[in-house]
């Protein structure tokens, strides 16, 4: 954007907006951002009464955070099968940033512990199921691509089931799982009008974030980003390897 976002003037709440879109636009389409977040503002000072905040919102996620998802998620919210998912999935995001854990052990574990036919039991898991199915085919060996046609089928029902008011009320608990599963499906769904749909979603993670959790939503964005281009450049690797092999 020429002139930066300056050339807007001091507005810190329109400023957050523009550049948690902007930084939206570039993970969904795997480019950098446009505008500088170096001297982003600051998160806006909440009102007393903010419209959607949840004062005790859990912003861990697969993408973000340190802490086992078990005790954090153990409410009326989620169940078992579910927490074991999600932690599945910050496990194998933490094995692929810090080496420390080969994934396919980890993919190997997840495919003993969950099956397709648990798909069926609650709108929320079967969010959950098709989330991690396509988000965990990133670390496969060689990795499929999050928009592959083989996550096709996944994400039809991932966007018809977030088409559904029926977990607003867990999303604005848990802003951050609700980030993943956007994000996620944002990338499965490239090329189809559901998009534009999933990018009003996002919306509702810009309305929260301006009011204090920006850095933890710009870190969430980033380690995405950094999941599918490690995902490239490990299929480019794989590639080259074999094309010499065969040559």
């Amino acid at each position: 954007m020429r002139g930066g976002i300056e050339t807007f003037g001091y507005n810190p709440d329109f400023q957050l907006k523009l550049l948690l879109i902007d930084i939206f636009a570039a993970v969904i389409t795997n480019t950098d951002p446009s505008l500088p977040s170096l001297y982003s503002p600051h998160p806006v000072p909440a009102p007393s009464r903010a419209l959607g905040l949840e004062q005790d919102s859990v912003l861990d996620s697969p993408l973000y955070g340190h802490r086992d998802l078990d005790g954090l998620l153990e409410d009326l919210a989620f169940r078992g099968t579910e927490i074991r998912l999600l932690q599945s999935m910050r496990n194998l995001t933490l094995a692929a940033k810090e080496y420390t854990v080969n994934a396919q052990d980890l993919l190997t574990g997840l495919r003993t512990t969950t099956s397709e036919s648990d798909s069926n039991t609650s709108p929320l898991y079967r969010i959950i199921f098709h989330a991690s199915r396509i988000y965990s085919r990133l670390f496969h060996s060689p990795p499929i691509p999050l928009s592959s046609c083989l996550n096709m089928e996944s994400c039809s029902i991932l966007i018809e089931e977030l088409e559904s008011p029926l977990n607003d009320t867990t999303w604005l608990r848990y802003p951050g799982i609700f980030l993943w599963i956007l994000l996620v499906a944002a990338v499965a769904s490239d090329g189809s009008p559901e998009r534009a749909f999933l990018t009003q979603l996002f919306g509702k993670i810009v309305s929260v974030a301006r009011w204090g959790w920006w850095r933890e939503v710009r870190e969430s964005m980033a380690v995405f980003l950094e999941m599918r281009r490690r995902a490239e450049l490990t299929r480019t690797r794989l590639r080259r390897d074999r094309n010499r092999t065969n040559g």
